[in-house]
């Protein structure tokens, strides 16, 4: 081989973005996007799970299968990888069946080689969460603006969404922004109530705040009762979010909660990543858990809901 020719090799492979050809197999593995079916199962009826993971280069799905152990189910899969940039990717599609209500987990257990090289025992794991729940449980949070104090307001009571829709309390509008959410006092597992405070006008407030932390719920009530009062112990339920790293189950969305910064305190509730950004941008404060500042996990938008 000519030493143009070796040169030439060498270029090509170096430019790989990913640099396929020194990149350990496993190193390649990495979902990327993973669903469920329906987004979000109801008791009873068939769910399947997706795992797509664009892993750059060409690659074949050569054995899966999965298991079940309670409400965890594993996903095992062996997968051949090439060398050359081709935007490849792979799908591994599996039928879990009809499920009862709850939380579920998925462990996804992968083991890679290249095409010229045998497997090596090695596996790389991923976990994700799902959650199947009737719908019918769920109702719509409305969210409300006033421009001239620049306030936020959400609520899922009909009387006050009558009344707010009604002009009685002049200066509100709806933002056409809304959150779902799971009806107080229904029996959906694993799903947590908010508490919901009022702030006192003779305290310099005359806003509402919601929590799904206990801990902010119950520090409010022993230490702050002279300026907050505590309205609702469970106005909505959600799904608490994961305190480490902000995750929420792979078909729920994460809520943002941003706070004005201001002495008469606001806070504003979103599933927008676009919105926060814009609110945190003019000056307010995100505040919540993990890399996505999240403080809840809510149901998708589109889910239908009343």
């Amino acid at each position: 081989m000519s030493h143009w020719v070796i040169s030439a090799l060498a270029f090509s492979l170096a430019g790989l973005p990913f640099a396929a050809a020194a990149q350990a197999a496993l190193d390649v593995i990495n979902p990327d996007l993973v669903y469920t079916t329906p987004k979000v199962p109801p008791p009873g009826q068939p769910t399947s799970f997706t795992i797509v993971d664009s892993t750059g280069v060409g690659a074949a799905v050569e054995e899966e299968w999965v298991t079940r152990t309670g409400a965890t189910f594993e996903i095992r899969a062996k997968i051949k990888l090439g060398y050359g940039y081709v935007l490849g990717s792979y799908t591994i599609l599996e039928d879990l069946g009809p499920l009862e209500a709850g939380t579920y987990t998925v462990r996804y257990v992968a083991e890679a080689r290249r095409t010229d090289q045998p497997y090596t025992g090695e596996t790389k794991t991923f976990t994700w969460q799902f959650v199947v729940i009737d719908s019918a449980n769920g109702t719509k949070a409305i969210e409300y603006y006033n421009p001239p104090r620049d306030h936020y307001f959400l609520t899922t009571s009909a009387t006050e969404i009558a009344l707010l829709d009604s002009g009685y309390f002049p200066g509100w509008q709806r933002t056409g922004e809304s959150i779902a959410v799971i009806k107080s006092g229904s029996p959906v597992a694993d799903f947590a109530s908010t508490c919901r405070f009022y702030g006192k006008p003779e305290a310099g407030l005359d806003t509402h705040f919601y929590s799904a932390y206990r801990a902010e719920c119950d520090y409010l009530i022993a230490n702050a009762a002279d300026a907050w009062i505590l309205e609702s112990e469970d106005a909505f339920r959600i799904f608490p979010v994961d305190l480490a790293t902000g995750a929420c189950p792979v078909n729920l969305v994460g809520v943002h909660r941003a706070w004005n910064g201001s002495t008469d305190v606001n806070h504003r509730y979103t599933t927008s990543d676009a919105i926060q950004a814009a609110m945190v941008a003019s000056g307010w404060v995100a505040e919540g858990s993990g890399p996505n500042v999240v403080v809840w996990c809510a149901l998708p938008p589109d889910v239908p809901v009343k």
